[in-house]
């Protein structure tokens, strides 16, 4: 009787969550979901035995099942995998199954510590959001949503202790963003804080405020030739949107931010957008609390969703190990506190210096490496395809966004 070889290849992952599974081309992008039961459980099992090599035997007695049969067909017909026939003279197939391998984990940065190392763990820094002061349209709820929407406090963070805490970030090699935020018409001198930013040796710096704080803003500033500053509007006062069309085309390009909460602020911003050709804008949602059929209908997970998702194998290896959403980010209340999430609690002040607080959330924090390896994600074969987990689920008070069940197929 025949004999086969069936080998997966390396770029194909197998997921099997109790009697369902899930396997995934991170070439081709394409997925076949399929019942893990009988005969096809045992062979997954053997599959995810690292020591089988990502290889099973196959007789042609086992193959002619209706089961079996089928679901080799789709790893074929999807390039997933291929069948060998063991004939004597073709070799073993040997493959390796898709593994995160990390060098620089949690462990190895406080073994590095308590030997007063610290290599590069400030590398991990990414991107620095400091909220300069409040806004009198500002609103904590949707700043933690979105990082970049201004805060309503009396607070002013200081000149000189912003000047302190960027500086002591110079070192870090992959800092990609330093971002100002807040009514940066009512900061006391922000053009000298932009200008000794500059100075410490960052190449460009991201502003962003609210509609209604930038129209008052360009009232009184007319320099807009530092292409080292880029600046974004957060559009929530769609009554002020002709007014502020108006005034940005006798000023260089600027970003939009369009706020969204209903279906009829999503059809004004596209409007916007398209008779204003604007080309650089980003459409945000934001949860009210009395707008959850809004979310339930336009970003909630579902079978469609996760039929057009695309990752290749790096990506759904980052989803495994970090947050993509806010790893690598510190925000700067203009209280001074520092978060690495602002649904999280507070990992450091603008005392501390950028690497204490860098190692304070990498070894203690809860942001950085939020995945979804808890219930009910954790049970589910769509595990590693989904998001990491958002701010969205923090705010609305649920461990996912999803209507899909494990359950089915």
């Amino acid at each position: 009787m025949k004999k086969y070889w069936l080998i997966l290849y390396p770029d194909t992952f197998l997921w099997v969550k109790q009697d369902r599974g899930c396997i995934y081309n991170a070439k081709n992008y394409k997925k076949i979901y399929f019942e893990n039961k009988r005969e096809l459980s045992n062979l997954t099992k053997s599959l995810l035995d690292i020591d089988q090599l990502y290889r099973i035997d196959l007789s042609k007695e086992l193959l002619q099942k209706p089961q079996i049969k089928k679901w080799v067909d789709e790893i074929i017909s999807s390039e997933s995998g291929q069948l060998v026939l063991d004939d004597g003279i073709n070799k073993r197939p040997v493959s390796m199954k898709p593994e995160l391998k990390v060098q620089d984990d949690v462990k190895y940065y406080e073994w590095e510590h308590k030997r007063g190392i610290d290599g590069h763990i400030i590398d991990n820094l990414h991107k620095i959001i400091i909220h300069i002061n409040g806004s009198y349209y500002g609103n904590i709820a949707y700043t933690k949503q979105t990082i970049y929407h201004p805060v309503q406090t009396s607070s002013v963070l200081h000149h000189g202790i912003i000047s302190s805490f960027v500086k002591n970030a110079r070192s870090c090699s992959y800092l990609r963003e330093m971002a100002l935020v807040g009514d940066i018409a009512s900061y006391p001198n922000f053009k000298g804080l932009l200008s000794d930013i500059l100075d410490f040796g960052f190449r460009r710096i991201s502003v962003y405020c609210l509609d209604n704080d930038f129209l008052k803003y360009i009232e009184t500033n007319q320099d807009w030739e530092n292409k080292a500053i880029s600046y974004t509007v957060l559009v929530s006062d769609y009554s002020v949107i002709k007014k502020l069309m108006k005034v940005i085309k006798q000023l260089p390009p600027v970003s939009f931010i369009f706020l969204i909460r209903s279906e009829e602020e999503y059809e004004n911003a596209n409007s916007c957008i398209e008779k204003n050709e604007l080309s650089k804008v980003e459409i945000v949602p934001i949860y009210t609390e009395e707008n959850l059929s809004f979310f339930e209908n336009n970003l909630y997970i579902d079978s469609e969703s996760i039929s057009g998702i695309e990752l290749s194998k790096r990506q759904v290896f980052i989803q495994q190990k970090l947050n993509i959403f806010s790893f690598g980010n510190l925000i700067v209340l203009p209280d001074g506190k520092i978060y690495a999430n602002l649904n999280d609690p507070s990992i450091g002040t603008v005392n501390d210096t950028p690497h204490s607080v860098v190692y304070h959330e990498l070894t203690e924090g809860k942001s950085w490496l939020k995945i979804r390896n808890q219930e009910p994600c954790s049970n589910c074969v769509y595990q590693w395809l989904c998001p990491s987990p958002s701010n969205y689920e923090a705010v609305i008070g649920k461990p996912n966004l999803c209507f899909m069940k494990n359950t089915s197929i």
